[in-house]
C-alpha cells in the first residue's frame, strides 16, 4: 500500500513539475514580421522612383532632382518603420499616409510642370488607390461582397450586360 501512495505522489509531483510552469510562463512580445508592408504602400518611394526612371523615361539631370525628395521620404519612412519593429512609439498608419503625400507634394515641386506631367499616371495611379487596394468604383465594381469560387472569373462589363439582358423577362403574348 504504501509503495502505491508513493508512487501516486511522485506522479503528480512529476505532473506538476513538468507541465505547470510551460503553462504560468509569460508569453515574449512578439514583433511584427513584416513591419514595413502597409508603410511601404503609403508611402511608395520606391515606386515614385521606378516609375520616373523606367516608364516616364526622365533624363539624368531630372532624376537628380527627384533623387533628394527620395532620399528623404525613403529614410524619414524606414526610420518610422524602425519603430513599429521596436514596437516602441508605434506611429499610426496616418502618419505614413501623410509622408506620402509630402513625397508626392516636393516630388511635384522639385520636379516643375514638364517633368511632373510626364508621371501624372503614377500620381493618378496612387491617388486611385487606398492603402494599395484600388478605390471601389461607383458602379459596384471594385472590392466583392463576396470571394470568387475556383475557377470564377471576374466578369468584364460586356459579359455583365449580357447578363443583365438575360436576366430581364419579357411578357409573352398569351394565346
Amino acid at each position: 500500500m504504501f509503495k502505491k501512495t508513493m508512487l501516486a505522489v511522485v506522479l503528480v509531483l512529476f505532473v506538476l513539475v513538468t507541465l505547470l510552469p510551460p503553462a504560468t510562463a509569460q508569453r515574449p512580445t512578439r514583433v511584427p514580421r513584416n513591419p514595413g508592408g502597409i508603410p511601404r504602400l503609403l508611402c511608395d518611394v520606391e515606386g515614385l522612383w521606378g516609375y520616373a526612371t523606367f516608364k516616364a523615361k526622365l533624363d539624368a539631370p531630372t532624376l537628380e532632382k527627384l533623387r533628394p525628395v527620395c532620399q528623404k521620404g525613403y529614410d524619414e519612412r524606414e526610420a518610422l518603420i524602425g519603430k513599429i519593429a521596436t514596437g516602441k512609439d508605434s506611429p499610426s498608419w496616418a502618419t505614413f499616409r501623410e509622408l506620402g503625400e509630402t513625397l508626392v507634394r516636393e516630388a511635384k515641386a522639385a520636379l516643375g510642370e514638364d517633368a511632373s506631367g510626364k508621371i501624372q499616371p503614377w500620381f493618378d495611379m496612387r491617388e486611385a488607390t487606398v492603402n494599395g487596394i484600388p478605390r471601389p468604383s461607383e458602379a459596384g465594381q471594385g472590392r466583392r461582397a463576396r470571394p470568387r469560387a475556383i475557377g470564377e472569373h471576374r466578369q468584364t462589363d460586356e459579359a455583365s450586360k449580357a447578363d443583365d439582358k438575360e436576366d430581364e423577362f419579357e411578357d409573352e403574348p398569351e394565346e
